[in-house]
């Protein structure tokens, strides 16, 4: 009984000497690392926050039942809450978990989101804040790697889910796809020469802006549509129109309807609209290498423009080919 009560006693002496070193051991381990996401950083952003997948990884990473923030509110303290503890900036992301019990854990999780050409590029940087007793019997507890295991394992399925929604990304412009039934735009269309596509944009769209607003029928921006291109004689034929409802009264001048229907190929052009001749060459580019036709007329929509901002920085205009099913 003697010997027993002794190896007890030196059994818990070292234990608790263990656990006391602990506290000498630093506490917080960093980690960090980065993907390349074919998708862009803002919608990354948005995805991030709402992600559910984020909470259920934090569970299998801990062996917890995590739950967010306004779930705790609700349902009352479980194992953890995930909460979100830094404002939206720059497409930053953090995020805190607290962990509950003996085993107390704090993760510090921070995304930084960044475009590139190549895609969003996510960095992250973590912070894993453990008590004693893991500090001195990590190796048995591998918490860090457990972590970084399921984060990993994570960031893959998030990278995966989110490129779905990207044909492909072209010189810097992301490639998508929209199925459409049915647009009915009211046009003006004429053959122009080059050196007064411009003057003739303007004006149409003014006189269409004017008349459509002054009746309360509009309700997308306007969009120049492009039918051919004849360099010989540098001669343009286009349209400038606005989408309108079917059952709209035109004035005599404004008869003309343009009806398209089918899935569209599109993209965005940031910047000044003299520059989008990129984003279609990229358009272009992807329906070449995938042998889809289009049919005329190709077209830019203005949504945000001259009308709104004077910085040409901020102008988005919105690129679209109708895809050619017929030999699909």
């Amino acid at each position: 009984m003697n010997k027993l009560k002794t190896v007890l006693v030196g059994f818990f002496t070292i234990l608790i000497l263990l656990i006391v070193s602990g506290y000498f051991i630093k506490p917080i381990q960093h980690g960090e690392g980065e993907k390349i996401i074919k998708e862009q950083a803002y919608i990354l952003s948005d995805n991030l926050n709402r992600d559910i997948e984020m909470v259920e990884m934090f569970s299998e990473s801990t062996g917890r039942n995590v739950q967010t923030f306004e779930q705790e509110a609700s349902r009352g303290k479980r194992d953890g809450m995930i909460r979100f503890i830094e404002d939206h900036i720059a497409f930053d992301n953090q995020w805190k978990l607290d962990l509950y019990g003996i085993i107390s854990l704090s993760i510090t999780l921070n995304f930084n989101l960044e475009d590139s050409r190549e895609g969003t590029v996510l960095s992250y940087q973590y912070e894993l804040t453990t008590p004693p007793s893991v500090r001195v019997f990590g190796r048995i507890f591998n918490v860090k790697n457990n972590w970084e295991r399921d984060l990993n394992k994570w960031l893959s399925t998030f990278k995966e889910e989110n490129e779905k929604n990207v044909l492909a990304l072209i010189n810097g412009y992301y490639i998508r796809q929209r199925d459409e039934i049915e647009r009915i735009f009211v046009i003006k269309r004429s053959r122009i020469p080059y050196q007064e596509m411009n003057e003739f944009t303007v004006t149409e769209l003014n006189n269409l802006d004017f008349y459509l607003q002054a009746e309360i029928l509009r309700e997308h921006p306007v969009s120049t549509m492009y039918y051919d291109f004849d360099d010989d004689v540098e001669l343009t034929d286009m349209a400038v129109g606005v989408r309108v409802g079917a059952d709209v009264e035109l004035p005599p001048e404004y008869q003309m309807k343009y009806v398209a229907r089918g899935p569209v190929i599109y993209t965005r052009h940031y910047g000044h609209v003299r520059n989008t001749v990129y984003g279609h060459a990229a358009v272009q580019k992807y329906l070449i290498e995938n042998d889809y036709l289009y049919r005329r007329p190709f077209m830019e929509t203005y949504l945000i423009g001259a009308e709104t901002t004077e910085n040409s920085d901020e102008w988005v205009t919105l690129l679209e080919y109708y895809r050619d099913t017929t030999f699909d």
